[in-house]
């Protein structure tokens, strides 16, 4: 016999929510100051990159841990990272055509895109009496993209499509780690994973001509909190647990984001929502909380 329960690599993906709520604005923030959805996702990689690396050199256990990589292993994260950079592009793309709230709150779709390569990847199943969290999920983002059809014009049907693009590549990239971590360590998965990510930007740059260098200086501050906060609180603690919760969990859980994030675009950029996406954003909220109370309860198997 044997009890499915939270445990310490739930609680960490849960706390994560807390500084992921402030990844939109400070994206935001960086867009009000002439960058581009390029020149963020960069440079927030790189310092991301470059820090990793450092842990990995000074770890011994790390540089250890890179004997066990091999080519299947690496073409793998690589893969993952770009898929990553794809996640980042799409979602600052997003943040510069419609709200903070619409981008954050149309994530709503991950656990559906989750929940299905989950099965078709490894066969992952999903309680039956959790299903109706995840419709009531579903919905609430159908209210909210009704609201962005209704009130923003082709520009905010736009942010629509690259809001969802972005939850796609954000289950996929998730999907990929849960596989992979369970033969390498975290540290040496999210250096190739970082590493890998900042080079496919870094080809998006040079086939595109764009600049990677920011027009203020500000924007590199900014970068720089978003490495440590969104990077290493929130995405390296998705890597870290994603083999031992599953690439749904975090893709339910991470759906809390759109309440702290409206609040700060409420606070720091006037975006008051309407009433019809407080409806959406509580739908989501109660579909959250049926799924994990449903699918997490402590109830007794059979061996």
């Amino acid at each position: 016999m044997k009890k499915y329960t939270l445990n310490i690599y739930h609680l960490a993906v849960a706390f994560s929510s807390i500084p992921l709520a402030f990844a939109g604005p400070l994206g935001r923030l960086a867009l009000n100051y002439g960058a581009t959805p390029l020149i963020i996702s960069f440079w927030r990689m790189l310092f991301a990159t470059i820090l990793t690396g450092l842990f990995v050199v000074l770890s011994p256990p790390a540089r250890r841990s890179v004997r066990r990589l091999n080519g299947w292993l690496l073409g793998k994260s690589l893969l993952a990272g770009c898929l990553m950079a794809g996640h980042f592009l799409a979602w600052y793309a997003a943040l510069d055509k419609t709200t903070i709230f619409n981008v954050t709150v149309l994530g709503a779709l991950q656990p559906f895109f989750a929940m299905a390569g989950g099965w078709l990847l490894y066969r992952s199943k999903v309680r039956a009496q959790a299903i109706p969290g995840i419709i009531v999920v579903v919905l609430g983002a159908v209210v909210m993209g009704l609201m962005s059809l209704n009130s923003g014009g082709q520009a905010s049907f736009t942010g629509y499509l690259l809001a969802v693009l972005t939850t796609f590549l954000f289950s996929a990239y998730l999907l990929a780690g849960e596989s992979i971590r369970k033969d390498i360590p975290a540290a040496l998965y999210m250096l190739i994973l970082y590493g890998g990510c900042t080079l496919f930007l870094l080809a998006a740059a040079l086939l595109s001509g764009q600049s990677l260098m920011p027009a203020d200086i500000r924007i590199i501050v900014i970068c720089g909190v978003l490495t440590l906060s969104g990077t290493f609180l929130v995405h390296s603690v998705f890597n870290w647990s994603v083999h031992h919760v599953g690439a749904l969990f975090i893709t339910i859980v991470s759906l809390t984001e759109p309440v702290g994030a409206t609040l700060v675009g409420w606070l720091f950029f006037q975006e008051a929502p309407k009433a019809l996406a407080l409806l959406g954003g509580l739908l989501i909220l109660a579909g959250v909380y049926w799924f994990l109370n449903k699918q997490y309860s402590n109830i007794k198997t059979k061996q």
